[in-house]
């Protein structure tokens, strides 16, 4: 038995074939199962078809599902999407259709649309059993009592009047030649000329249902019922039943698959026929009496598998893993290689060591320790063993000595052993390196007493140079006699180192536990790191294939990078690299490739082109041509596109109204076998400069984007770097707002040029209005000074000349010329004080009125005999500018005549508001006066006429109280409004 399963797992790592490896057990292919707990709408599987795009279409006694490796998509009668919601065939055409045959009538899904068929079109409201395409694109429907033929657009119907059984037709298949077989309920027949004719294919399945045909390699017929398989062997038709090895007669499903083998879908499971061989596929993949519905083989040559139970996958797989059920004593090997005898050596972490010679495997009896750490050989071809409890040589298969490291704690573990000259060995164990030449024990390094300092790993390299690894100190270097201890000081990415290798240009290659693979070359040491793309930081084993690439056994799958590729990190530290990652999806049992315990010698490359690694759930094998032929990675799909929740078609250019917010794309690519292997990047163009990596992430939100023209794109590749597959994209257009439009920015522009040239204009305007009336003003002032003291000097001079003339003659009249003279200089004088007060006063620039007033009044008392108070009500009504203006002039006249004329000791100015109006009053204690006659310019008093015309300017009234003796009080009033 041992002989026979290693036999098997052998064959199963030849070169790659194109589908199920006829040589492998049916136990040895990888299988998966979905049912309702999954996203399938119901268990039981009666259909099965793959479309164009990939999708596999599942039809179930519930609904049918499109299923892209990790989501089923349900499709029901419900949803108006089918005629019945039991599915009971399915066909999926070269022009990208899925035809759906249900129990109430056809179905088809086009373009993202299902089209029902019924009477009007042609076909009956039938039981559809089977569905078929010929090579012209007819298709040919096999519903219930009638055979229905679809071409050209249209449905023709054929019945008893053209032959078809009267029990009605079961299946239907069109051969290579384009025949037209018809399976009946108890014949089978060519379908030819629009006419049905029984021939004697199905003569051994009288008295049964035929129930399934199928085409061989050779364009045979084959057919299955109820009474067993109909096939062609050796040019005679056999009938096979249970009697030649199937679990049962009753058979509902066949396929002839690639590489030559019969799959037949039976009621009590499933089972392979490999030449006469017939070998079933049982518990516990199998439940006993588990009917097999329907077969399919997908393009990329796996088995789908519909049963009462839900759908099964089976699939091959790159790697072969050795463990106990193939005939090895444990699944936790440590170590492999390949002697020079062709023997492949195997170390367990439990289970001792031994030889594969011949897909026999055979274990070296007397290992001290079954805990085998390295494995190596010498140039005299001895065998030498690293175990718990020291070093064991091997030679011819034997023991042929051991030795144990000797140790104060009793620690006797040799990690690993190497030959660095010929009789002379270096050991890795607790205490440092310890030398064994010619029966004499050297320590040239030594070691701690902690674990970290324990060498686990050496390497003898080709310019001389020895290296020892710790398992936490860093990494040792001897030469010419000296040991140098190099740590991540010195450049090492990690103390932790676990193994090594050397390159045949001298590049030495370390493996480390958290610092991912380090190297070292031209004198100094680089790092590659999950950073550069590895799958961890975590390298237990660097393996050199000999062919450009290392393999890296990791704690997340093993990895493979080309060396070229690493050694440019040199030049660009950050880089990316196109690492390929193998784990479960390959064939491996477990992502973990890097056993916890030190294990130096690690995996190897055999000479037949095999590569060999341990991991924690067996010896993985696999050869690496047979990589390079997996299926290429498939297209991606823009599967859904939602617009702030709702759905958009995603074939479809796409116009979006300006008030879009959010918007998903949910995309796929559809690797029905392994999905998780499949990782995405994605770009929105027209706002994305860079490709965004997501890994496996299905699903891409955009909010708020502005208004324009876009493209979403996306595309897919596989865990192992191969090439991107061809991209799928999705367009549309966000239309903007008014204010996001063109015409509306012209406008805005345009609009905003008018204002501006209307504040300019009307600054310019302003500016004028102000000049003139500077003008104004100066022509005012020039003819306020010609009107009045122009005039008045000359009145001046006049008196002047005359008194000069009569003094002499007669100064009583001369002094009277000179009185009219000096009345005349006063009269002017005022005429230039009022003048001059009517000009804006620089006391109200950034005051109110009333601080204005109390400024004046101060400055203009000080040093007199004269004491103002101003009082003022707060919160005082804010009036013009000019009004303001002319109540100050008013208050300083009167403050002036008070101070020349009145003798007042005391004066007061008061603000008020009184309804509509602002009062100011100013009142003195002084001698008062006549008010007769006191507006009147004969009379001398210019300042009161002054004052009142300064009131009308400011549209109030001036009042004037006062008497001879009594003091002077002038009231103004001028309206707020």
């Amino acid at each position: 038995m041992v002989l026979t399963r290693l036999t098997l797992l052998l064959l199963c790592i030849l070169p790659a074939v194109s589908g199920l490896n006829p040589q492998r057990h049916m136990s040895q292919y990888a299988h998966r199962q979905w049912s309702q707990a999954e996203g399938l709408p119901q268990d039981t599987i009666r259909a099965l078809a793959q479309s164009r795009d990939g999708y596999l279409w599942i039809g179930t006694e519930e609904g049918l599902a499109r299923f892209d490796g990790i989501e089923f998509t349900i499709y029901t009668r419900d949803a108006g999407q089918l005629p019945n919601n039991l599915v009971t065939a399915l066909w999926a055409s070269r022009d990208g259709s899925v035809w759906i045959g249900t129990a109430g009538g056809l179905a088809r899904y086009h373009a993202g649309r299902f089209t029902i068929f019924g009477a009007k079109d042609g076909v009956p409201a039938a039981f559809i059993t089977s569905i078929h395409e010929d090579g012209r694109g007819t298709v040919w429907v096999a519903a219930g009592l009638s055979l229905c033929r679809y071409r050209d657009g249209k449905f023709t119907r054929f019945g008893q009047e053209n032959g078809i059984p009267a029990q009605g037709v079961r299946a239907a298949i069109v051969d290579a030649a384009g025949r037209v077989w018809v399976a009946g309920f108890g014949s089978i027949g060519v379908f030819e000329n629009d006419r049905f004719q029984e021939t004697t294919e199905g003569g051994s399945l009288s008295g049964g249902i035929t129930l399934c045909l199928a085409l061989d390699a050779s364009g045979q017929l084959m057919a299955g019922g109820t009474n067993g398989v109909l096939l062609n062997e050796g040019g005679r038709r056999r009938l096979l039943t249970t009697a030649d090895g199937l679990p049962a007669t009753f058979v509902r499903a066949l396929v002839h698959d690639r590489d030559g083998s019969v799959w037949i879908g039976t009621n009590s499971g499933l089972c392979r026929r490999v030449g006469s061989r017939i070998d079933s596929v049982g518990e516990p993949v199998f439940r006993s009496g588990e009917w097999v519905w329907c077969l399919y083989e997908d393009r990329d040559g796996n088995l789908w598998v519909g049963t009462n139970s839900g759908l099964h996958l089976f699939r091959d797989q790159s790697f072969a893993v050795f463990g106990k059920n193939e005939g090895l004593p444990s699944d936790q090997p440590t170590t492999v290689m390949q002697t020079r005898d062709g023997a492949i050596w195997v170390g367990f972490h439990d289970g001792g060591a031994g030889r594969l010679v011949e897909s026999r495997y055979t274990p070296v009896q007397g290992l001290p320790s079954n805990e085998v750490f390295c494995l190596r050989e010498t140039s005299d071809g001895e065998v030498l063993v690293g175990t718990r409890a020291g070093l064991t040589r091997i030679r011819g298969g034997r023991v042929a000595s051991s030795y144990m490291p000797s140790d104060t704690v009793g620690r006797h573990n040799v990690f690993d052993a190497i030959e660095v000259a010929p009789g002379t060995v270096w050991l890795g164990t607790n205490k440092g390196v310890v030398e064994l030449a010619k029966g004499k024990e050297a320590n040239p390094i030594a070691g701690g007493p902690l674990l970290n300092d324990a060498v686990i790993t050496l390497l003898a390299a080709r310019d001389g140079s020895r290296w020892a690894g710790t398992f936490g100190s860093g990494l040792w270097r001897w030469r010419d006699g000296h040991a140098e201890l190099i740590t991540v000081e010195q450049g090492l990415s990690s103390n932790q180192i676990r193994s090594m290798a050397e390159d045949d240009d001298g590049t030495i290659w370390i493996g480390t536990a958290g610092g991912g693979l380090a190297f070292f070359r031209d004198g100094r040491f680089w790092r590659c790191s999950a950073v550069n793309g590895l799958p961890s930081d975590n390298v237990a084993h660097v393996t050199d294939d000999g062919s450009g690439w290392l393999w890296l056994a990791t704690t997340r799958g093993l990895a493979r990078v080309e060396k070229a590729k690493i050694k440019e990190l040199v030049h660009n530290p950050a880089a990316r690299l196109p690492v390929a990652v193998f784990g479960i999806s390959e064939g491996l049992k477990s992502m973990n490739c890097a056993p916890g315990w030190p294990a130096s010698s690690g995996g190897g490359r055999s000479r037949d082109g095999r590569m060999w690694f341990p991991t924690v759930a067996g010896l993985a094998a696999v050869r690496p041509e047979r990589l390079q032929s997996e299926p290429a990675p498939p297209p991606a799909h823009v599967v859904e596109v939602r617009v702030d929740g709702a759905d958009l078609v995603p074939t479809a250019f796409a116009i979006l109204p300006p008030t879009s917010h959010r918007i998903e794309f949910r995309y796929a690519a559809v690797r029905l076998a392994a999905p998780e292997s499949v990782r995405y990047r994605y770009k929105l163009e027209g706002l994305d400069a860079q490709w965004i990596e997501a890994g496996a992430r299905r699903v891409a939100n955009y909010n708020t984007l502005p208004s324009g023209s876009y493209r979403f794109v996306v595309s897919a590749s596989d865990s192992r770097g191969a090439v991107l597959g061809e991209m799928a994209s999705f367009s549309f257009r966000r239309t903007p707002h008014p204010w996001e439009t063109m015409w509306f920015r012209w406008s805005l522009a345009a609009g905003i040029a008018l204002v501006l040239w209307l504040i300019s204009r009307w600054r310019i305007l302003q500016e004028r209005h102000r000049f003139s009336l500077v003008l104004a003003e100066r022509a005012r002032l020039a003819r306020e000074i010609h009107d009045t003291l122009a005039q008045g000097y000359v009145g001046i001079s006049s008196q002047l000349e005359a008194v000069s003339m009569l003094l002499p003659k007669d100064p009583a009249q001369a002094a009277q010329y000179l009185n009219l003279a000096q009345k005349m200089a006063h009269h002017s004088l005022t005429e230039a004080r009022r003048s001059v007060m009517d000009l804006r006063d620089q006391a109200l620039e950034g005051q109110t009125l009333a601080e204005a007033m109390a400024q004046t009044s101060r400055m203009m008392t000080a040093g007199r005999g004269l004491k103002a108070t101003v009082q003022a009500e707060a919160n005082l009504p804010v009036v013009p500018k000019e009004t303001e203006q002319q109540l100050l002039r008013i208050a300083q006249e009167a403050l002036n005549n008070a101070l020349k004329h009145s003798e007042a000791t005391h004066a007061t100015i008061a603000l008020r508001r009184e309804g509509n109006s602002l009062r100011l009053r100013i009142s003195d204690d002084g001698s008062g006066f006549d008010p007769n006659n006191a507006f009147l310019s004969a009379g001398g008093h210019f300042g009161l006429l002054g004052m009142q015309e300064r009131a009308q300017r400011a549209g109030g009234t001036l009042r004037l109280e006062t008497a001879p003796g009594a003091g002077t009080t002038i009231e103004v009033t001028v309206p707020l409004t």
